[in-house]
This record gives structure tokens, C-alpha cells and sequence, in this order.
């Protein structure tokens, strides 16, 4: 923050650049890299089920609709997934024959080979999935992509024995979870999952103007601004083993904006299934670079920051500053994006 000395500014004009460079050290929350790790853990605290050493291979189909007055937008996904039992607590992660629908040729070959190039490993206990690891050259939104499609299959074992509400960790962040399982046997059964979204922890922290703004009042049943909300539910059938044979999931948001003086509204609906078809018995190796710790939570970060020069910085400050001396222009809000956008670039010592 003592880094506004060198520019030259004086009094008020001095103080007024204090503050907002104090508040875009604030927002900025510099990208510190991957957390590399040599192992992930095998064992099981509580006994499970599971053979090791097997393939279980689905089925996934993905929609997603954006839907409003003036546009109507739609992608499907088609892949398999190839869920390695490495332990019975210890899981490889591929996806294979990637068909893409919706968008261009070129897209479509560029958005196969970024989710079918690399596997990941995932640590699950008694349905919750824990830690993961991905390839350092894992692209953040195909890593996003198998985190959806993996937290269809987290299924607490306790849920399945009666209505109960927990609080969850998925791609979705940490929610308020509600459990109400159907005819659950020996044999398995169903339980329908379901959240309110605007009751998340962790939904936010994207570059883009708007996804999630925090104000995490633990006393308030909302999370985000109101500007959003949404809800989300999934069918889920289990085998005797407790396990995930199929999961019908549907995710529905909201987006409430005031333009031209009207409101207007545009839903974001996303819809996946997943269904089991057989089991191998052996599990594909992984490559030893699958060594980044990461978790199940969604990555906001569209793109890793680029280095920036300090100077840079100290420029766009000046501009700041001059846009917002005596009152706040239009050109404000743009001007103080790319300040953050440049200060997540500088390293520690030149923050």
C-alpha cells in the first residue's frame, strides 16, 4: 500500500489513491500456482464395499440452455467416463469419445481433446469425495467440467437411511443439502438431492464482472446477491453396495437484470445423466504428472494472470485516480477491472 508515495500525488489526491489501491490489494488475491503433492491417500478410515482393481464405466449426456427474450443458446455433451477403483477409497478419473453439439467444427475438435487428454485421481469416503489431483496442464474449465460430473456421484452413505439436510461440499461450492431417500433396501434404491444455490458458500471469486458477490452472513439463508438465484435436483439410484448406477441432475439459475427500464430475466439451465453400462476388471494406469492438489470445488479462474510490470500498475492507479478525483464517471468501473486484472499479475514483493 506504501507503493502510492512514488506517485507524486498530494493530500486529498493522495489519501483517495491510498484507498483504492488498499481495496484492489483486497480484491485482487494474487494467484499463488498449484500446491504439487508426491502421493494421495489409499486407505479407508471405514470399510467399504468397492473391489479395487476394477473399471466401472458410464454413460454421461450434459445440456446446457441459456434462455431469455432475445437469445436462445444450447450445448450437448456426450462422453464416456471411465471411473478407475484403484483402493476402495482411491479413484482415477477419464473421460473417452467426447461428441460435442451446438458449436463449430474447430471448437468442437479443441473442446474433445482438452477433456479426454488427461485423467485425475479423487479420494472418496463413505460417498464424500475429498481431496483430487490433476495434471499440471489440466485446463481449469475441463477440470471444472469432471468436477460436475463427479459430484453427481457424491452420495453421503448416511442419506440413504433417512430425510436428512447436511452441509455439502461440491462443485457448487459448500450448500445446505436436503437428502430424502424413496424405497432404499438391500438390494439399493432412490434418493432425490436437492439445494438452493442462493444458500452457497464459495460461488464466487470469478474475474467476470458478474457471477456471485459474498457476504457471508451465517445468520442470513442467502449467500449471493439476489440479483441470482437457483435451485438444483437429482435423482440418484444406488446399487446394494450403496454405490451410484445412475443420476438424473438439473440445475436451474436465474439471472435478474434492469435494462431499458424493464426487468428481464434469463435462465441458465443445465441438465446431466449418468448411467452405469459395465465394470472391467483392471484399472489404467496414471501418469505420474497427475500431482496438483486441487479439491471438488469449481475454479473461477477463466485464465492464469499474467506477469505484470509494476509501472503498469502505478499507471493504471493514475488513471484511477484521475477518473474518480471529483466524482465517479463511466469510465470508472473499467478502469479499476484492469487494475485488479494487472495486480494479480505482480508478485509478492512488488505488491
Amino acid at each position: 500500500v506504501a507503493a502510492s508515495q512514488p506517485l507524486g500525488l498530494s493530500g486529498p489526491l493522495k489519501r483517495h489513491a491510498d484507498q483504492l489501491l488498499a481495496l484492489s490489494c483486497a480484491v485482487a488475491t494474487c494467484w499463488a500456482g498449484p500446491l504439487r503433492q508426491d502421493g494421495i491417500s489409499w486407505d479407508c478410515k471405514s470399510p467399504s464395499p468397492l473391489t479395487p482393481q476394477q473399471t466401472i464405466l458410464y454413460t454421461y449426456v450434459g445440456e446446457n440452455r441459456i434462455e431469455n427474450q432475445d437469445v436462445q443458446h444450447h450445448v450437448q455433451v456426450r462422453a464416456n467416463v471411465e471411473l478407475g477403483v484403484i483402493s476402495p477409497c482411491l479413484f482415477s478419473f477419464k473421460l473417452s469419445d467426447v461428441d460435442l453439439q451446438g458449436v463449430s467444427v474447430a471448437n468442437r475438435y479443441a473442446f474433445k481433446e482438452a477433456l479426454e487428454r488427461h485423467p485425475l485421481l479423487f479420494h472418496s469416503e463413505d460417498g464424500i469425495v475429498g481431496e483430487m489431483r490433476h495434471d499440471p496442464a489440466e485446463l481449469p474449465w475441463a477440470l471444472n467440467v469432471k468436477r460436475a460430473i463427479i459430484s453427481m456421484m457424491q452420495i453421503p452413505r448416511t442419506a440413504l437411511d433417512a430425510n436428512s439436510i447436511v452441509s455439502e461440499t461440491d462443485v457448487f461450492g459448500t450448500c445446505e443439502t436436503r437428502y430424502t431417500p424413496g424405497n432404499v433396501g438391500r438390494s439399493g434404491g432412490t434418493v432425490t438431492k436437492s439445494k438452493n444455490l442462493a444458500s452457497c458458500f464459495g460461488r464466487f471469486g470469478s474475474s467476470l464482472p458478474v457471477i456471485y458477490t459474498p457476504y457471508e452472513s451465517k445468520v442470513s439463508p442467502f449467500q449471493t446477491i439476489p440479483m441470482t438465484n437457483g435451485s438444483f435436483e437429482c435423482q440418484q439410484t444406488v446399487d446394494a453396495n450403496r454405490w451410484i448406477t445412475k443420476a438424473e441432475c438439473k440445475e436451474k439459475e436465474y439471472l435478474h437484470l434492469a435494462a431499458r427500464g424493464l426487468g428481464e430475466q434469463t435462465a441458465i439451465t443445465s441438465t446431466g445423466v449418468l448411467i452405469m453400462q459395465q465394470i472391467f476388471g483392471s484399472v489404467k494406469p496414471v501418469p505420474e504428472t497427475v500431482n496438483v492438489r486441487s479439491t471438488i470445488k469449481f475454479d473461477h479462474s477463466v485464465t492464469r494472470a499474467e506477469k505484470t510490470e509494476a509501472r503498469e500498475v502505478v499507471g493504471l492507479l493514475r488513471d484511477l485516480c484521475r477518473s474518480t478525483a471529483e466524482d465517479i464517471r463511466p469510465e470508472a468501473s473499467g478502469a479499476f477491472a484492469k487494475l485488479v486484472a494487472a495486480m494479480r499479475g505482480l508478485t509478492a514483493p512488488a505488491l
